[in-house]
């Protein structure tokens, strides 16, 4: 019994870091000659204003062990996030502060989802020779993805980061995986009712704010608050008059924090 708990527990592991190579090496392509490259770190949430959150910080320095020094490369945070300060303005921080980085930086701080960040970074990777996109590896690969949907032609300058390293964080992989794989495969969901739809409604995504009226028609959030504001009580008892109101909010909340 013990030896099957075992063998069990090392196929999980191994599983875990096979998803995580595969993933690690989805949609990129091999390097070749080149003088710049952008290193692109995707935020997670930050409900603190002072500093990055622990998972920042690992893709913080899974970005600057990317980074080729035999090239001119720049280092661009990307994501709003939360909090008071936008999280690509922490990781900044901690990757100049904490971590002795003295290239240069530079910040998108408009985005709210995956979808946003690739719309909002396509400008500033545009005059580089190639790309990494850094993150959590399927997270990545679901950026990398949106990339080659938005923008194929950047696409074709997309390399292999580092933020796949045999064994580390060995016991998360598992589980990183499960959600990752579940994250990616909503995103080609979304990919086919985009595919589905006119381009009006692709240019109400990649809108400043992803315009409420698409994300809402979306994620059936007319539908969701209504049933949320008269089933679940505290709605009404936070402080908004107006308990529909505040569920939609609610909800908009949950449906921008899945996609990141």
């Amino acid at each position: 019994m013990k030896r099957m708990l075992l063998l069990g527990f090392a196929a999980l592991i191994g599983w875990g870091e096979v998803v995580h190579w595969r993933a690690s090496r989805a949609l990129v392509h091999p390097p070749k000659s080149a003088r710049s490259e952008a290193v692109v770190v995707l935020g997670y949430r930050n409900r603190r204003g002072d500093r990055a959150n622990a998972l920042n910080r690992w893709r913080v320095r899974a970005a600057l062990r990317s980074i080729d020094p035999a090239l001119d490369s720049v280092l661009i945070c990307s994501g709003a996030g939360g909090g008071p300060v936008s999280e690509a303005e922490l990781m900044a921080r901690y990757a100049v502060d904490e971590c002795g980085y003295t290239g240069e930086v530079r910040l998108e701080d408009q985005s709210h989802s995956t979808w946003q960040n690739i719309h909002h970074l396509a400008q500033l990777i545009d005059g580089v020779d190639q790309v990494k996109i850094v993150s959590h590896p399927l997270h990545a690969q679901k950026a990398r993805l949106y990339l080659h949907h938005q923008r194929p032609d950047l696409a074709v300058r997309l390399v292999r980061g580092a933020d796949y390293r045999p064994g580390e964080a060995f016991l998360l992989k598992p589980l990183l995986a499960a959600h990752g794989l579940c994250q990616l495969a909503r995103g080609k969901r979304h990919l086919a009712r985009i595919e589905n739809r006119d381009p009006g409604y692709l240019e109400d995504m990649t809108g400043p704010e992803q315009q409420d009226e698409a994300f809402d028609e979306r994620n059936a959030i007319e539908e969701r608050a209504a049933t949320r504001s008269v089933l679940l009580p505290e709605e009404q008892a936070a402080g908004s008059e107006d308990a529909e109101a505040q569920a939609k909010e609610v909800l908009r909340d949950s449906e921008h924090r899945v996609e990141d």
